[in-house]
């Protein structure tokens, strides 16, 4: 079944329209967004054209959701339905307390992703004044005194006030029931930086997106965002653009950023994975391998370790070199759907996945490669076809 019909099934069963407010989601066993409904905005901030297929769910999550959601991420990958409440910080800056669903999408006995369905269980209102001194919740009003929540809201207020000026340290203190002293600290401890030179660094994404897509050049985003002298805004402009490429090269892979030559516990996360997933040098030799990777493409070797990447397929060399180098190049990543010949004669439809690691030095050590078979899909996808046209034919 198409994946637009599997989630027309999923939320008719819950009763959700994209009239809600309600989360529907789906995420390919790579945490991959593949579907994101309109309530995505409200919560994230973020369109759906802005996510599925462009964002991983840690991406979309942020740090701090995504580390308390992962126990249950990685259960529902090992096809176990999934139901817990957590903190939610949304795109305005309000805390949400959301009861979130995952459940496994299961082919062929293996899971090839999961269905996400998260909705507010009652509004949080961060007030010191609703609870008496105990901290006892009154009127099922909650005190949220986690700092990591605190921030993170100060972070949405910031992205929200954008386009209209730097709200000031007092009114965000104020609005997050946060004295001026901690807020400065604990923002600078978890962002390695000021407020307010936080705040310029979401202008200029603004502002690069803008000047990019030539909607409006330097001049009109310097009065846009209120800076004095127009050169003042060139220079800040300069100094982001050098920061992005700086930051580019030692972190264009988010599943890569952490790796290096020298770190042998991340070889065992590869091998751990339950998709079919490889690690592999500069000199495209196998550093690490999924045990999925073995039954996918049927290689009749019990370790692949410092043998070549191109074994998986033959000619598979011809195929993959050029697409392989330009990755670790032009660090760049490669997403692609192949029909290939396996080692033991037979056919699949896969889904490619390749992205650079990097070493400590910030260069690239090699690739980070993930892997699907969707042939069954590919099969449905044209079983569908033909019925539609066998129907129409029939009209």
């Amino acid at each position: 079944m198409p994946l637009k019909e599997k989630i027309a099934v999923f939320a008719l069963n819950r009763g959700v329209t994209d009239d809600d407010q309600s989360v529907i989601g789906y995420c390919d066993v790579d945490l991959f967004c593949r579907y994101a409904n309109n309530a995505h905005l409200h919560w994230f901030g973020k369109a759906p054209d802005q996510i599925i297929n462009k964002l991983f769910l840690w991406e979309l999550l942020g740090p701090f959701l995504f580390k308390n959601s992962r126990n249950y991420i990685d259960k529902a990958l090992q096809g176990k339905t999934q139901e817990f409440e957590c903190l939610v910080v949304i795109s305005s800056g309000e805390i949400k307390k959301a009861k979130t669903i995952y459940v496994p999408d299961i082919e062929n006995g293996a899971v090839i992703g999961f269905f996400i369905y998260s909705f507010d269980v009652r509004q949080l209102i961060a007030s010191p004044e609703k609870a008496d001194s105990r901290g006892i919740e009154k009127e099922k009003t909650y005190v949220i005194s986690s700092t990591d929540f605190i921030i993170d809201a100060v972070v949405q207020t910031l992205r929200s006030c954008v386009l209209t000026g730097f709200p000031g340290i007092e009114k965000l203190s104020k609005k997050h029931f946060i004295s001026e002293s901690k807020l400065k600290t604990a923002f600078k401890k978890a962002h390695n930086t000021t407020i307010f030179n936080y705040y310029r660094n979401l202008q200029m994404e603004v502002a690069h997106d803008y000047i990019t897509r030539k909607i409006a050049n330097k001049g009109q985003m310097a009065i846009k965002f209120n800076f004095s002298n127009p050169s003042n805004f060139s220079s800040r402009y300069k100094k982001y653009l050098k920061e992005k490429h700086t930051k580019n090269i030692g972190h264009q892979n988010r599943a890569g950023q952490i790796l290096n030559d020298n770190n042998e516990q991340y070889k065992k996360f590869i091998e751990q994975l339950p998709t079919a997933s490889a690690m592999i040098d500069n000199d495209f030799i196998y550093m690490a391998v999924s045990q999925m990777w073995y039954s996918v493409f049927k290689v009749d070797c019990h370790d692949l370790k410092g043998k070549s990447f191109f074994v998986i397929s033959p000619g598979s060399e011809i195929k993959y070199r050029k697409i392989l180098m330009n990755c670790l190049n032009e660090n760049d990543t490669h997403l692609d759907e192949e029909f290939i010949e396996k080692v033991d004669g037979s056919y699949a439809w896969m889904r490619w996945d390749v992205k650079p690691w990097y070493k400590s030095t910030g260069e690239a050590g090699g690739l980070l490669i993930f892997t699907t078979d969707i042939t069954t899909l590919k099969i449905k996808a044209e079983e569908n076809k033909r019925y539609k046209k066998t129907e129409q034919a029939y009209l």
